[in-house]
């Protein structure tokens, strides 16, 4: 009896640990099952992703099944291999500073950057400028995408650049419009200003101000804020130029004023560095210290669980 009861307590243990072992690869596995199938990456691709998977899981605060589920979200953005490994970094720090699973952060930064046709070479700033926004204003990650999803394309073609359309977010964050809404606003705004209606165009001419070059582009964003200020208290025609609808997120963006618009602007610029700087201060913690400890753990159990 006496040795039936050492080996009880000699094996469950391990049996405990096989248990947790093979679970933990098995989900990590079927995760990585879903990364091939949307990114059909060939063997030596695949590896390359596998295994950076498991090395963020094993130094970071996030498990490699969260960085696969990353890896997909971005795969079904069009990302190819290279271009995933490559923002994989940079979207830990901005969920890590977002308090977001990597998943969630990488669906919102591939929509947000693929919608505004940023370059893969340009992700890890978009993201920076992202962290940098949401850290600044009255807005989170998941109403910045919001807003992104709805003016982001437009913005695109008029050519207000990524870091002015996120200042006039910011700006409009901060008088309490977010999210879709805030999007939704700009972006009529802005094709009220490249294509004015009848009411708009009668109004701007009687202002004496002009919002398009004579090929028909959008004149820079915040020249026309600047030509538009002096009017914001002619309530009248700014309801007639950004119409009902669009005209409080104007208004929001006429009161804060063109010179906070290209400051805000050069700050978001400057952004470099952003996502990384505040990743670093969520973990300097005991909290954090725990956290990374277990992520090592992980790579023990992915190990096992193979085997």
């Amino acid at each position: 009896r006496a040795g039936g009861a050492m080996t009880m307590a000699f094996t469950a243990p391990l049996a405990i640990i096989g248990v947790k072992a093979v679970k933990s690869f098995a989900s990590f596995e079927k995760q990585m099952d879903a990364v091939l199938a949307v990114t059909q990456a060939t063997e030596e691709e695949f590896d390359q992703l596998g295994g950076l998977a498991k090395h963020m899981g094993e130094t970071t605060i996030f498990t490699a099944v969260q960085a696969a589920e990353a890896m997909r979200a971005f795969g079904l953005a069009g990302f190819e291999t290279n271009e995933i490994m490559g923002a994989l970094g940079p979207t830990l720090n901005l969920a890590a500073a977002g308090s977001m699973d990597m998943g969630t952060a990488a669906d919102i930064a591939a929509k947000v950057t693929r919608g505004y046709g940023i370059a893969a070479e340009d992700t890890t700033h978009a993201m920076d400028v992202l962290t940098k926004a949401f850290t600044t204003a009255n807005t989170d990650l998941s109403e910045l995408g919001g807003a992104f999803k709805m003016v982001g394309p437009v913005a695109k073609t008029a050519g207000v650049s990524f870091e002015m359309t996120t200042a006039a977010l910011q700006t409009m964050a901060d008088a309490g419009i977010i999210g879709s809404m805030s999007g939704r606003q700009l972006r009529r705004s802005l094709l009220r200003l490249v294509n004015p209606p009848g009411d708009a165009a009668k109004a701007l001419d009687k202002l004496g101000v002009t919002t398009t070059d004579t090929s028909g582009r959008l004149l820079p964003f915040d020249q026309i804020v600047e030509d538009l200020e002096p009017h914001l208290r002619d309530t009248a025609a700014m309801a007639e130029i950004f119409g009902t609808i669009a005209m409080p997120g104007m208004v929001a963006i006429l009161s804060k004023g063109s010179d906070e618009l290209r400051e805000m602007t050069a700050e978001l610029e400057e952004a470099g560095g952003t996502g990384q700087r505040i990743a670093d201060v969520m973990v300097d913690n005991v909290a954090g210290a725990f956290v990374l400890f277990t992520s090592a753990m992980e790579g023990v159990w992915l190990a096992i669980g193979k085997s």
